[in-house]
């Protein structure tokens, strides 16, 4: 059976392989990426592939040659004349029909040169000459690269003839002739042993015309009877990856693209001795109370809002540990951090211990940023990991083989719980957690198939003594958030401002806040720790936090300055309420009173009370009066009694009332 010939046209990154099935005479074509070309022609059976000669057609021509093939590799000058778009490729013609036709002599006898003959619309064409055709003849430089065989242009029937006659009429050698017709010495051999195996001789009949002469030195390759098209196993194992598809389903497509193609038991068959040459897949043991497998079913469960009917879908969680294969599921609203981290927290309690390792997904609740040698753990997964005591090992990107257990414990859960809860209305997370931890018990308590036991007695009998203690305190969740304090020094967290001693203002923090508290780190240590407020807008500063300057006018409000006065005397108290009441706004006695309270530091208590009493009697209760009072002694000179209100009624300046009338 002659060798499939395929015509391959190298880009970047797609590949695009065309060939002529040697049993039908059909034009297959079809595009590859770069792994899936090799893998494809490490399938097929050793034949010819052409390919323009590029800047990485020698690369490929040494790659394409170790999978056991025959390498041609054709010079740009004899392609263009082919082209029929933008693009210098030979093989991409105008019809099938035309493609077929030249593919049909490219490929004609494997093993005894081959020559391409395109249809005349593509002329001219090429001719390439395999290894056996001209055994014991020396390799031109031109003929052979490295092993490669490169492709000659075609002469016309015209300059075949002439080469035929200078050769037998004129007796000229092969170098003779090819250096008068302007080819190669090994062109012109080639054409004088297809001239010997056609059975003719020169001189030509006088009747054999161009057509007839062509047919006979580049007969069609013959037809064997009885082959199939073979499916591409390759394609077969990546749609049977998609989600529902099935062999049967990929064997009534083959049938349906190739009627005359195998039955399904050959297909099935055939696809099964394929697999089993891919390589091996290693298989995992697992220590007991060692790891724990943890990852997100794809498919949700819906809950209803029975007020108003809108459907919410919830995310389910699954925990599988390595020995025992003993599961835990769970629905959360979520997979965001709180719920991720709260899902450990329950599965480490419903396992009664912590296993020494935890296999998570890449995801960003788990992984803040994934990586083969070193993967960032989110600050709050880590916390909670380092307060159980277990180190976080995550998964390989797009390597789910790393967690196949929960893998195929997510399966399992789907097909055993969510399958069997499909016609059940739930109205609350709770009511749906109900219903899974009841199948989940059923679940772990199945007996195996092929193993003594089942998931929890093997728990029982051998992991749950190898899982460490519980910790006595149950982790309490916290947010993690890097903050930079502000020129005020506080820090923003939910649109309340918590203080920081002020020689952090200005500096990045890390602050980890609960439900109750909020702490801010700096470099590792605590700087600072307040309630949590729930009040948007306001602040919550610590006085000790604050420079000193500005602790001095910190808390001054009416309340502050009355006290002190009370602390006084009441005379003192009564005029810093009459200071603060006769202004608009209080602040803006502020300073007024602080002038008169500052006062007892200079001249005592005693001295300022005295001085408010005799502002009070005059009705002159001011800074200014109360100061100048003590400045002169005032307040220590005995009170004179108050001069006579009132004039005597004789007296030389009064008219008296006679005078009006």
């Amino acid at each position: 059976m002659n060798a499939t010939t395929y015509g391959l046209d190298v880009a970047k990154r797609v590949f695009q392989l065309y060939w002529v099935d040697a049993q039908t005479g059909e034009i297959a074509n079809r595009r590859f990426g770069r792994d899936d070309l090799i893998a494809f022609l490490a399938q097929r059976p050793a034949g010819r592939v052409a390919l323009d000669a590029c800047g990485s057609a020698h690369w490929w021509a040494r790659k394409i040659q170790a999978l056991g093939h025959e390498v041609v590799l054709l010079h740009a000058q004899f392609i263009r004349p082919f082209v029929q778009t933008n693009k210098t490729c030979v093989f991409h013609t105008k019809l099938d029909k035309d493609f077929a036709a030249s593919w049909t002599g490219f490929s004609h006898e494997a093993g005894h040169g081959f020559h391409g003959k395109l249809d005349s619309d593509f002329a001219p064409s090429w001719t390439v000459s395999s290894s056996s055709s001209d055994a014991g003849q020396p390799w031109h430089p031109r003929r052979f690269r490295r092993g490669v065989y490169m492709a000659f242009p075609k002469l016309t029937m015209r300059k075949i003839r002439e080469a035929l006659r200078l050769h037998f009429d004129c007796g000229f050698n092969h170098r003779e002739v090819a250096r008068a017709l302007g080819t190669s010495p090994t062109t012109v051999g080639q054409y004088v042993r297809r001239l010997e195996r056609a059975g003719l001789s020169y001189p030509l009949p006088p009747a054999l015309g161009d057509d007839e002469l062509e047919a006979r030195l580049f007969p069609p390759p013959p037809r064997v009877e009885g082959e199939r098209p073979t499916p591409h196993w390759p394609t077969v194992r990546r749609e049977l990856a998609r989600k529902g598809v099935t062999l049967d389903l990929l064997w009534n497509e083959y049938k349906a693209e190739h009627p005359d193609g195998y039955a399904y038991t050959w297909f099935c068959t055939r696809y099964s001795e394929w697999a089993n040459a891919l390589p091996l897949t290693l298989r995992q043991t697992h220590a007991p109370g060692e790891k724990l497998f943890v990852d997100y079913s794809g498919d949700k469960i819906a809950i209803i809002n029975a007020q108003t009917g809108e459907i919410r879908e919830a995310e389910l969680f699954v925990a599988v540990l390595g020995a025992s294969n003993y599961t835990y599921a769970e629905a959360t609203w979520t997979q965001q951090s709180s719920d991720w981290i709260g899902s450990h927290i329950r599965t480490f309690e419903f396992m009664g211990g912590c296993p020494e390792i935890v296999t998570p997904d890449n995801l960003k609740s788990g992984v803040h940023k994934p990586s083969f040698y070193d993967p960032i753990i989110n600050r709050t997964y880590g916390e909670m990991a380092s307060h159980y005591s277990v180190a976080v090992i995550p998964a390989r990107s797009k390597k789910p083989r790393d967690k196949a257990k929960v893998e195929q414990g997510v399966l399992l859960v789907q097909r055993y719980i969510l399958a069997r809860l499909r016609k059940h209305r739930f109205f609350s997370l709770t009511e749906a957690n109900s219903a899974i931890a009841t199948l989940l018990v059923d679940l772990n308590n199945k007996a195996f198939k092929k193993l003594p036991g089942s998931r929890r007695s093997t728990f029982d009998d051998f992991e749950r003594s190898s899982l460490k203690a519980l910790p006595s305190q149950r982790y309490q969740y916290a947010d993690w958030k890097v903050a930079r304090v502000g020129p005020d020094y506080h820090v923003d967290i939910d649109v309340h401002y918590y203080s920081v001693p002020h020689r952090f203002a200005r500096q990045q923090v890390d602050v980890r806040y609960t439900n109750g508290t909020v702490e801010i780190f700096h470099r590792g240590t605590r700087i600072a720790a307040h309630a949590r407020s729930t009040r948007r807008g306001h602040h919550s500063t610590v006085n000790a936090h604050m420079p000193p300057h500005h602790q001095e006018v910190s808390g001054w409000g009416p309340q502050r300055l009355y006290d002190w006065a009370i602390r006084i005397g009441p005379h003192t108290a009564a005029v810093i309420q009459h200071l603060l009441g006769g202004r608009q706004h209080p602040q803006q006695a502020y300073r007024a009173c602080l002038g008169v309270l500052r006062l007892g530091k200079d001249h005592g208590n005693a001295r300022l009370e005295a001085a408010c009493c005799r502002a009070i009697d005059l009705k002159a209760p001011s800074y200014r009066f109360i100061s100048s009072t003590l400045k002169n002694g005032l307040d220590q000179s005995p009170q004179t009694e108050a001069d006579q209100a009132s004039l005597p009624l004789t007296h030389p300046n009064v008219r008296g009332p006679d005078y009006y009338h």
